[in-house]
């Protein structure tokens, strides 16, 4: 609801998830994630996903212990769907898991030339999937950004030149090119 922000801070050679609420001043260490990287939430809001020590882990914005998910040695972004499953990448593509843990699935594969499948975005009614695909794991500015219908169909290249593509309420997509962000319908 926009009301909590997340963000991955360092303190003496150490990461880990900090949590400010916008009408307080100062954000407060999430217990349980040592190491966090990339954390991303949940569609309700009460939990964050993050990747730790080659792992996929959750906890609960108001704190307790984080729950292991599964193996994930990827750490470029996550998603979590309305459908109660989350996608995040490995080397091999992007992989489905359920909120709850459990066996993760492929969900795709890379594609003749590809090197990298990330910062994945499940779009409302978990019905397609938005990523960023790329030839190179470095100058992502030139890199594609693609919709993946689900359940497993053929991926489409909506955005030539740009990355980690987030689409919005307003029926755009937001990308990021040589430091600038875009929108396009």
């Amino acid at each position: 609801d926009g009301a909590l922000l997340a963000f991955v801070g360092g303190k003496n050679g150490s990461s880990q998830i900090y949590i400010r609420r916008l009408g307080q001043l100062q954000a407060a260490p999430l217990a349980g994630t040592g190491g966090a990287q990339s954390p991303f939430f949940s569609p309700d809001g009460q939990w964050l996903a993050f990747y730790a020590d080659s792992k996929l882990k959750k906890v609960s914005v108001t704190g307790g212990a984080a729950v292991t998910l599964g193996d994930a040695p990827g750490v470029l972004g996550g998603a979590w769907g309305d459908d109660g499953n989350i996608v995040f990448n490995t080397r091999a593509g992007l992989q489905r898991i359920a909120s709850a843990g459990g066996q993760a699935e492929p969900l795709t594969k890379l594609g003749k030339g590809e090197v990298v499948q990330c910062f994945p975005q499940v779009l409302p009614g978990a019905k397609a999937l938005l990523f960023t695909s790329h030839t190179s794991i470095s100058r992502f500015d030139d890199a594609n950004i693609v919709v993946q219908p689900l359940p497993a169909d053929t991926p489409k290249v909506v955005v030539r030149g740009g990355y980690h593509g987030q689409y919005v309420a307003s029926g755009h997509i937001v990308y990021i090119h040589d430091g600038t962000l875009f929108a396009v319908p």
